[in-house]
C-alpha cells in the first residue's frame, strides 16, 4: 500500500480534476431532475386549484388536455432522468474509485459492478439476523502481505410483519450497510476468535462450533484482553492464543480506529479464514447528487480500513501453529 501522504498528492493533483469534470454531470442530472419536477408538479398543482371552479367540463377540454400534456412529458422526464443518473453513478464508479483503489495499491482489481456472494457473507457467522434483501457491489481484489483478499460494500436488512387494525405493515431494518472483507491467509493459525463493538448488531461468530484445539475448554466466552477498550468484545474458547494473537501494536490500532471513527466494528478469525467487517456512517461508494462529492476525509477513512486489515493479516504470519 502506498503512503496516506502519496494519496492525499494523488487526491489534490488527480481526483480533483476529475471531480470537477464530473460537476457538470452532477448539474446535468439536476436541472433535468428539476425540470421533470416541474412538469408533474405544476399541473397537479393546477387541476387541485381550478378543477373545483371549473362548472363544464366540454368548455375546457383543451385546457385539461394541455394539463395531461404536460403531465406525460413529465413522465417521461422521470424515465430519462433515471437513465441519466444512472450514466452518471456509472462514471462515478469508474472515474473515481478505480482510480482511489489504484492510488492505494497499483495492483489491485476494481469490478464496481460485482460484489462479495451472500455465501462468504453467510460464512463469516458476524451476523445476528437472516437477511431478507442483499447487495453488493464495488468488488475489490488483490494482495496483502501475500495473503489474497476480496471485499466490496454489502447492504443488507431484514424485514418485520406487524398488523394494525388488520392493515399488513411491513418495516426494514439495517443488519449492515459497510465494507465487508474476507481473505483466507497462507498460514494456518490453529486459532478461531471473533471480536466485535458492543455497537455492531452482529454475532459472535462461528467460534463454538469451529474451534476444535481445545476440547477440555470448549465453551465460547468473552476474554478480557489487556488494554483493550471496553467497547469491543472478544469472543473464543482458546484464551492464551488470542491474548498473544491481539499483540500492544493491534490492540492500539484498533483503539485508535474506533476512537477516530466511532463506527461499529468486527472480526471473525478460523484458523486461516478472516473476515472483518466495518460500518459506514454514509454512502461512501455512491455519488451524492445533492452532497459534495467524495473527500479526502472519506479517502483517510478507506485507507484506515484497509491498514488495520493488513494490520491483522501480518499478525497471523507471526502466529505460531
Amino acid at each position: 500500500m502506498k503512503s496516506l501522504e502519496k494519496i492525499e498528492e494523488i487526491y489534490k493533483n488527480e481526483l480533483q480534476e476529475k471531480f470537477s469534470a464530473l460537476s457538470a454531470a452532477k448539474k446535468n442530472v439536476l436541472r433535468i431532475q428539476l425540470i421533470t419536477f416541474g412538469l408533474i408538479a405544476v399541473p397537479v398543482l393546477t387541476l387541485l386549484i381550478f378543477t373545483s371552479s371549473i362548472k363544464n367540463f366540454n368548455h375546457n377540454i383543451y385546457f385539461f388536455g394541455i394539463l395531461f400534456s404536460f403531465i406525460i412529458l413529465g413522465f417521461i422526464g422521470v424515465f430519462y432522468s433515471i437513465k441519466i443518473e444512472g450514466k452518471y453513478r456509472d462514471g462515478f464508479k469508474q472515474r473515481i474509485f478505480r482510480k482511489v483503489f489504484n492510488a492505494i495499491n497499483s495492483q489491485w482489481i476494481y469490478q464496481p459492478d460485482k460484489g462479495i456472494p451472500e455465501s462468504e457473507y453467510n460464512k463469516s457467522g458476524l451476523f445476528s439476523h437472516k437477511y431478507d434483501w442483499y447487495e453488493a457491489s464495488g468488488f475489490v481484489e488483490g494482495y496483502l502481505n501475500g495473503a489474497a483478499f476480496e471485499c466490496s460494500e454489502i447492504k443488507s436488512k431484514y424485514k418485520t410483519v406487524s398488523f394494525d387494525n388488520d392493515k399488513k405493515q411491513e418495516t426494514w431494518h439495517t443488519i449492515f450497510k459497510g465494507m465487508f472483507f474476507h481473505s483466507i491467509t497462507p498460514k494456518h493459525t490453529n486459532i478461531a476468535f471473533s471480536l466485535k463493538t458492543k455497537t455492531a448488531n452482529y454475532n459472535a461468530g462461528n467460534t463454538k462450533e469451529n474451534t476444535k484445539d481445545e476440547v477440555d475448554d470448549f465453551s465460547v466466552k468473552n476474554i478480557d484482553c489487556p488494554g483493550l477498550d471496553s467497547v469491543f468484545s472478544v469472543y473464543s474458547a482458546t484464551q492464551k492464543k488470542v491474548q498473544s494473537f491481539l499483540t500492544p501494536t493491534l490492540i492500539d490500532e484498533l483503539n485508535s480506529f474506533y476512537r477516530k471513527y466511532k463506527v461499529p466494528v468486527s472480526f471473525s478469525f478460523d484458523n486461516s479464514d478472516f473476515f472483518f467487517a466495518v460500518s459506514f456512517k454514509k454512502n461512501i461508494f455512491q455519488p451524492r447528487i445533492f452532497k459534495s462529492l467524495i473527500n479526502f476525509y472519506d479517502l483517510q477513512f478507506l485507507y484506515d480500513v484497509f491498514d488495520i486489515y493488513e494490520l491483522f493479516i501480518k499478525e497471523s504470519h507471526s502466529q505460531k501453529n
